[in-house]
This record gives structure tokens, C-alpha cells and sequence, in this order.
């Protein structure tokens, strides 16, 4: 009797059909026929297949980058992306098989491990111009998610479920951060003894101007500051809290004293600072 040897997908037999020929015929059989293709999948004893195998197509992940690999950033960004694929696949599987056995199913690792490299041909689409990446999300979605029902025989709805859940739980603390990012870069931190610091300044200017036109009188209150034909200040500063810090002022005909005053508990441990007459600032 013949025994029909058990047809293997092609880059598991590369060795008899050679290693190039194998990963793109590998390639095409899982974006042609998936459900024929995640049934040869054979999972052996080692790891050393699936990352190999996922470790060659994450180049088509950094393959649309390297046009720009001119500049730092991008090119570090390629290189992250090839040391942490194995990292990744682990992390992705782990998460897959825990998501799993909460919806009710028992997944082994290795096989999750298997399964998810097997699913990598789908980032071929990240060369598509514009939409690559989302593109090779789908389908890597879609194509793994058939692997899934395929190998384990598991429902269709559960393992959908699986591989959207898992990347919203890789891609929140980024999103957490990038989103922290954008705010600071939008609504910048404000140094209030700097700021406090250029009031006083500006109440310096503004009386020392005053003085100038006058003959070498200070003006008696800061509203002769901002009232009048020709305004010193455009806006009067003393009595008002700005950024956590009150100003006080006193001036006089023959000389003027400007202090800012930090309050409330932002306030705390905060330098005061004080300008007199000629524009010198001082701090307490």
C-alpha cells in the first residue's frame, strides 16, 4: 500500500523546494487560499519556523519606509521594527490565547504562535500606496482569523472578536502616550515665575516710559498707565492673580515699587520678586 505523504505548505518543505521559491509561493497560497493553506499548516516542535518566516515579512512592514531611511528617525524606526517582531508575535499570541480562554476557548501557544506567523503574508499590502498599513491590518485580521477557525475549529464570531480586542490592547498605551504628547505640544506648560518675571518687567518699562514723557515724575497709580492719549500698559496688572502669582503695586511721583506675590497652593515654594524704581528686579 502507498502512503500518500501529508502536504505541508510551502515553506515547510522549502528544503525540497528551495528556500526562495517556497516563501513566495508561501505568499501567494495564503492570500489565494487561505482555508487550503492554514489546513497544511503543520506545527512542529521548535519555534524557529514561524519567526523566521515572520521575521522576513515584517520587511514589507518597514519596506515602505526605506525610501526615507535618509533621516534618523525613519531609518531607527525600520530597524525597531525588525528587532521587536519576535517580541511582538509573542506578546500578540500571549494576549490572543488570554482573550481566548475569556470568550471560553483553550488555545495552545505555540499553535496561537504558528497560526499568527503563518497569518504575516498579509503585510505584502503595506506597499499599497496611501492605505498600505490599514490594508495589511484587514487582511492580517481577516487572514488569521481564518487560520484560527481553520486549526482549531474554534467559531468564527469568537476569534473576530480575539483579533480586534487584541490590538486595541497593544495600541492603547501608545495611544495613551501620543495622545499626552499632543496635548503638552498644544497646550504647552507655563513657567508662572518666568511669566510673573515679565510683568513686573513690563510694569517696570511702562512707569520708567511714563517717567521719560513727564519730565522725571512717576506716574501716582497704575491706571495713568493704561488711560490717557498714550497708553503704557495695555493692560493693568496690579491687583490682578496671573499664573498664580498676585501683583502689588505702589507708585508714587518720585518713584515706584511692583511686587509679585505667588498664591494658593500652586503657588507653594514659588520665589516672590519685586522691581523698584530704574527697573531692577529682585527676588525674595
Amino acid at each position: 500500500m502507498t502512503v500518500v505523504p501529508k502536504k505541508m505548505i510551502p515553506w515547510q518543505e522549502r528544503e525540497r523546494i528551495g528556500g526562495s521559491q517556497a516563501f513566495f509561493m508561501t505568499l501567494f497560497e495564503a492570500m489565494a487560499r487561505p482555508v487550503d493553506y492554514f489546513e497544511k499548516l503543520e506545527v512542529r516542535e521548535d519555534y524557529q519556523e514561524p519567526l523566521t518566516f515572520n521575521f522576513y515579512n515584517a520587511f514589507y512592514l518597514a519596506g515602505p519606509l526605506i525610501p526615507q531611511m535618509l533621516y534618523v528617525v525613519p531609518f531607527m524606526a525600520v530597524i525597531l521594527i525588525l528587532m521587536i517582531t519576535p517580541a511582538l508575535l509573542y506578546l500578540v499570541a500571549f494576549l490572543f490565547q488570554r482573550i481566548l480562554a475569556l470568550l471560553g476557548e483553550t488555545a495552545d501557544l505555540k499553535t496561537t504562535v504558528y497560526v499568527l506567523a503563518f497569518s504575516s503574508p498579509a503585510f505584502v499590502l503595506a506597499y499599497v500606496p496611501g492605505v498600505g498599513y490599514w490594508f495589511a491590518a484587514g487582511a492580517f485580521t481577516m487572514l488569521a482569523g481564518i487560520g484560527f477557525t481553520t486549526v482549531y475549529q474554534f467559531n468564527f464570531g469568537k476569534i473576530f472578536l480575539g483579533l480586534i480586542l487584541v490590538p486595541l490592547v497593544v495600541l492603547i498605551p501608545f495611544g495613551t502616550v501620543r495622545f499626552a504628547q499632543d496635548w503638552q505640544a498644544l497646550h504647552p506648560p507655563v513657567n508662572s515665575q518666568l511669566e510673573a518675571q515679565k510683568v513686573l518687567a513690563a510694569l517696570g518699562v511702562a512707569a520708567e516710559n511714563y517717567a521719560l514723557k513727564h519730565n522725571g515724575y512717576f506716574p501716582t497709580d497704575s491706571v495713568s498707565l493704561v488711560s490717557g492719549p498714550e497708553k503704557y500698559l495695555v493692560e493693568d496688572y496690579c491687583g490682578q492673580t496671573l499664573h498664580n502669582y498676585v501683583f502689588i503695586c505702589d507708585f508714587r511721583g518720585f518713584g515706584y515699587y511692583v511686587k509679585a506675590q505667588p498664591q494658593g497652593w500652586k503657588g507653594r515654594g514659588k520665589k516672590s520678586y519685586y522691581m523698584t524704581t530704574g527697573g531692577i528686579l529682585r527676588e525674595e
